[in-house]
């Protein structure tokens, strides 16, 4: 994952609550990229005090209907 350091660190140790959103569409690599350090972070991410991270990964209707980790990798 360490092909972008710069963008990682504004993402995981910067960044704020997202009040905009983007049509752009997130390749699988990306979400990868995404999950792997945030799935396995000590102690887990939270949003708040009390409440933990929450993922969602919306695909095209034509993508398979699986939870994004048991997807097959890339």
């Amino acid at each position: 994952m360490g092909e972008h350091p710069a963008v990682q660190d504004l993402l995981f140790l910067e960044a704020r609550t997202a009040d905009t959103f983007s049509d752009d569409p997130v390749m699988d690599e990306q979400m990868r990229a995404i999950h792997e350090p945030v799935s396995t972070a000590e102690p887990p991410p939270t949003t708040g005090p009390t409440r933990s991270l929450r993922k969602l990964a919306p695909f095209p209707p034509d993508a398979e209907d699986t939870h994004f980790a048991e997807r097959p990798p890339l």
